[in-house]
């Protein structure tokens, strides 16, 4: 036994710390591996082992090696090239720290809402027919010949008629029909207003590409006449549409692109009010009818002011907030007071009589009346028809209503008001669809009956109408039929009827 195992030790090749010598070829060596392994073998023979288990061992050692060497090393690389194109991801939350802060939130959302000033901004031509912006062929021009025989005079009441007796109730049955759905643009609708006429009803809504579209439910029954009439007068979003309350016919629009326009629909034409230097975006306006003038909010944090009867070129702003102004609102009694709602997290109120017209004023030298500090950007803020309440849309998944009677709009200290109510609403709307944006029924009037409707992320499908005194809601809308987040909702100043848009385009007209 001991013989052989030193014979064992006496057939090892000549190897020098794991390499081969300098004089061995690949062929020597290949040669000298042979005979290792035929003089193993019969070294095994004597020790009673079998060949056979020993070959096939072999060769499947042989086919494992030759197996890695082809495809391991291709996967590694394959591997390393991955990982540096895809870097490990960890979790905030299991590391201990906040998933997002409030503030960079704030940041991506105030980046995704001025995205467009960064660029240069496209405007049209300042005044054009209606007809160069006709989208829908010659059943724009056959609509608008309908619509320009309307004076703005009360003629015969249609179907809607028994619904302004129902207008003295707080809880409404409203229903929604599938022909009372229709599509009106080719996207998301940012803005919505009724005509204010008892006898018809028409719906105008701007889109997030600047359509302006036109709806007249009520005249299917003329099949010369396709109810939906829609043109393209601005290029960006439609901020507000407002209808002149001086002119019936003149729809009043504002948008993104910094242009402010009227629509005259008797004449089928264009025209451009304003337009803000330095592709300043308009993000909302309110007409002043005791001054006959137009006060305008910007992407740039300033409030403009435009007398109706003076150029353009006199118009005066003053700063108002750090970011964007989302919404500027009228007191319906104090109407020297207006009601600013911006990115910068809070919410002012201002006196207009302390406003200069002549030059542009600085912030340092001009604070507002009232301020309402949020923990979030604000959406929007409006006064209720009353103007006892206001209702604020936040960011932090509140909206807020104060109380805002002009007894109350006196700052008696430094301290900002309390709200009255702190409702929790989901308004994450992410980055596809419209902002939650609530609206008062102007039928009612006084602060105990007093309603305001706004849309909801809640499934199934909703609309919420909320009385300004408690968290609940009065009334929650469904149907069979709807089934999508409607942003953008109004009640009809006379009629019990509401219209909703969706970010698909999408009217609905609740009704009784």
């Amino acid at each position: 036994m001991q013989s052989s195992k030193r014979a064992k030790v006496a057939t090892i090749p000549a190897l020098h710390n794991g390499e081969k010598t300098q004089q061995d070829s690949p062929n020597d060596y290949e040669l000298r591996r042979k005979e290792n392994i035929q003089r193993n073998l019969e070294f095994l023979r004597s020790m009673g082992v079998s060949i056979a288990k020993t070959a096939a061992r072999t060769a499947a050692a042989n086919i494992h090696n030759v197996l890695n060497n082809r495809s391991l090393a291709p996967r590694q690389k394959k591997k390393i090239s991955e990982k540096k194109s895809s870097p490990t991801r960890y979790s905030m939350r299991l590391r201990g720290e906040s998933p997002m802060s409030s503030a960079l939130k704030d940041a991506m959302q105030s980046a995704d809402s001025s995205n467009h000033s960064k660029e240069k901004i496209e405007r049209l031509e300042p005044n054009f027919a209606a007809e160069a912006l006709n989208l829908n062929g010659n059943a724009n021009s056959r609509l608008l010949k309908k619509l320009s025989g309307w004076d703005g005079t009360t003629t015969t009441r249609d179907e809607y008629e028994h619904s302004i007796n129902a207008a003295s109730h707080k809880i409404v049955n409203y229903q929604l029909d599938p022909e009372s759905i229709v599509k009106v643009t080719d996207d998301r609708i940012y803005s919505l207003v009724f005509h204010p006429r008892e006898d018809k009803l028409l719906v105008a809504s701007g889109s997030t590409s600047g359509q302006l579209a036109l709806w007249t439910p009520n005249m299917t029954d003329d099949k010369d006449v396709d109810p939906v009439a829609t043109y393209r007068p601005h290029t960006l979003p439609v901020s507000r549409l407002l209808f002149d309350p001086e002119s019936s016919t003149s729809l009043l629009s504002s948008s993104f692109d910094g242009s402010f326009r009227r629509f005259d629909l008797r004449a089928a034409m264009f025209h451009q009010i304003v337009a803000l230097p330095d592709d300043e975006g308009i993000s909302d306006f309110i007409y002043d009818s005791s001054r006959k003038r137009y006060i305008l909010s910007s992407h740039e944090g300033k409030i403009w002011l435009l007398d109706e009867r003076e150029r353009p070129e006199n118009a005066s702003s003053f700063a108002s907030h750090d970011k964007k102004v989302n919404t500027v609102h009228q007191h319906p009694v104090s109407t020297d007071c207006i009601m600013t709602a911006s990115l910068d997290r809070t919410v002012h109120i201002w006196d207009l009589r302390k406003l200069s017209r002549s030059k542009r004023i600085s912030t340092k030298h001009l604070e507002p009346i009232i301020s309402f500090p949020h923990e979030r950007s604000v959406n929007c803020a409006y006064f209720s028809p009353s103007g006892a309440h206001c209702v604020t849309v936040c960011q932090n998944n509140f909206n807020y209503v104060y109380e805002t009677s002009s007894t109350k709009l006196k700052k008696v200290d430094d301290t900002s008001p309390e709200p009255l109510l702190a409702i929790p609403h989901n308004n994450q709307t992410g980055r596809w669809i419209t902002k939650l944006h609530p609206s008062w029924n102007p039928k009612y009037t006084t602060p105990k009956e007093e309603q305001y409707i706004i849309g909801c992320m809640l499934q199934p499908r909703r609309l919420q109408i909320f009385s300004p005194l408690q968290k609940a809601p009065v009334q929650e809308l469904t149907s069979e039929h709807f089934r999508s987040i409607h942003s953008i909702n109004v009640f009809h100043p006379s009629f019990n009827v509401i219209a909703s848009g969706n970010s698909s385009g999408r009217l609905c007209l609740w009704s009784t």
